[in-house]
C-alpha cells in the first residue's frame, strides 16, 4: 500500500483502505466515501462498509441502511 502526497481522505494522510492499490481507487473510495456521508451514514459506518464491499457504493449503501434499522 502507499500513500499519496497531497492527497487524504478520512483525515488520513496514509493508505486509504486495503483495497486500494492504485491512485484511481484511493480517488473512487473518497468519493463514494463522500456520497455516503452526505446521505447522513456516519465515518466511521461508512467507511466501514466501503471496507467491507471493496468499495461497492452500492452494497455499502446496503449495509449502512441495516446497520442504521
Amino acid at each position: 500500500m502507499r500513500s499519496l502526497p497531497g492527497r487524504t481522505c478520512l483525515g488520513l494522510n496514509a493508505p486509504v483502505c486495503p483495497h486500494a492499490r492504485s491512485p484511481p481507487q484511493v480517488v473512487d473510495f473518497c468519493n463514494n466515501y463522500t456520497q455516503l456521508l452526505g446521505m447522513g451514514f456516519s465515518p466511521a459506518v461508512a467507511a466501514g462498509a466501503l471496507v467491507r464491499t471493496k468499495n461497492d457504493v452500492t452494497a455499502a449503501t446496503d449495509i449502512c441502511l441495516a446497520s442504521t434499522s
